[in-house]
């Protein structure tokens, strides 16, 4: 993540610490070698790889006149579901990831870790108001569509031009008081004797389906 960092997006690293097995960086600017010990009580990992950037968290507005596709998470709590979701939604050129703002810190070490880089490349945007939101994307021609297991497993569905899919919390999906404002409600066909699919694998098989 750090090297894609210096590849593309060198302007968000504000510096670097390094061990010295990394001793061949020492060109770049703004770098600072720490000794083993000093560098594990620096990183969050039990076991760390040894080097480690700071970086500016950049600040993103949302657009809905540009945007075409988006992935809507209500109150997300497990980090390693929110960083593999960026990185799926990153893979299918989705423009923003928007997050309910009870939800996990999108810049969370678990997140930014599991997103192997891609929180790096696709705009995260918490929202305050989801309801508020849901009024905004039908206004601006969205077609909403929530994964639910009050969905139909089949939707004669035309895919849209500008869609949202949108995804409930790991224990308790989306709100009854949303689900009533989406256009369609999609189950995921399966194996009925499984009581449920972890969400991360959800919204890849989802976004799979519908951001072809």
């Amino acid at each position: 993540m750090v090297d894609e960092l210096l590849q593309n997006h060198p302007e968000q690293i504000e510096f670097i610490v390094i061990i010295e097995k990394y001793k061949d960086l020492k060109t770049i600017e703004n770098l600072f070698v720490a000794t083993d010990k000093e560098f594990q009580e620096l990183s969050t990992l039990s076991t760390p790889d040894g080097i480690l950037a700071v970086c500016k968290i950049q600040q993103t507005q949302l657009d809905l006149n540009s945007a075409k596709k988006i992935v809507l998470l209500n109150n997300i709590s497990d980090p390693g579901n929110l960083g593999t979701i960026i990185r799926t939604a990153n893979w299918f050129n989705v423009d923003y990831l928007l997050l309910t703002k009870n939800s996990v810190d999108c810049f969370n070490p678990k997140v930014v870790q599991a997103s192997m880089g891609s929180l790096f490349r696709l705009p995260v945007i918490f929202i305050d108001d989801i309801e508020q939101l849901m009024q905004k994307l039908k206004n601006d021609n969205f077609t909403t569509i929530g994964l639910s297991l009050n969905g139909n497993p089949n939707p004669s569905l035309q895919t849209p031009e500008k869609l949202v899919l949108i995804f409930g919390s790991e224990s308790h999906g989306i709100p009854n008081q949303i689900e009533s404002q989406i256009d369609c409600l999609y189950k995921i066909p399966g194996n009925p004797q499984v009581e449920s699919l972890n969400l991360s694998i959800s919204a890849g098989i989802a976004m799979h389906q519908f951001f072809k």
